[in-house]
């Protein structure tokens, strides 16, 4: 499966989504050619990137297992 790319015209940049090369089922988030996100879609628990591990950790320890959470995450890079 190809890849994705968008203008977001609020933010003036261009969004792709596209193949991980080296994890696969893993996809990536690139903003400007700046990757963003990543998720494996065989592996979701797999986090990838250190910060949001320890946020997932987090997330781990404010309610039993299994349970449902509603959290907003709310970032910007500079």
């Amino acid at each position: 499966m190809n890849g994705m790319r968008s203008y977001l015209t609020a933010s003036g940049v261009h969004a792709d989504i596209a193949p991980d090369r080296f994890t696969e089922g893993g996809w990536v988030l690139s903003l400007d050619g700046a990757e963003q996100s990543h998720v494996n879609l065989a592996h979701p628990e797999e986090i990838f990137y250190e910060y949001l591990r320890r946020v997932g950790n987090v997330v781990d320890v404010m309610a039993p297992a299994g349970s449902p959470i509603t959290a907003v995450h709310l970032a910007r890079a500079l």
